[in-house]
């Protein structure tokens, strides 16, 4: 096998193994899951992590406001617009 060769079949391990990463998420992750698919050269694995953990720190701060209540949410936000 050439070298061009073995460097196209490791391309399309590399991509085989991202997408059944990523397709082992649940269907919240459907948005990164997508964009990270679409791309035209696959992302290597630190953009893939670093965009999964993105997406579920973003995921789990939604949850926490949406389980505040309002006016507890508001003096949140009051207070960040005044600490900057």
């Amino acid at each position: 096998m050439s070298t061009a060769g073995f460097k196209k079949v490791l391309g399309e391990r590399q991509r085989t193994r991202m997408v059944q990463f990523l397709l082992k998420f649940w269907p919240e992750f459907e948005s990164i899951r997508g964009s990270l698919l679409n791309r035209e050269v696959t992302p290597a694995l630190d953009v893939v992590l670093a965009s999964v953990l993105f997406e579920e720190t973003r995921l789990g701060t939604q949850a926490a406001m949406e389980s505040m209540p309002l006016p507890v949410v508001a003096l949140l936000a009051q207070k960040s617009t005044i600490a900057t």
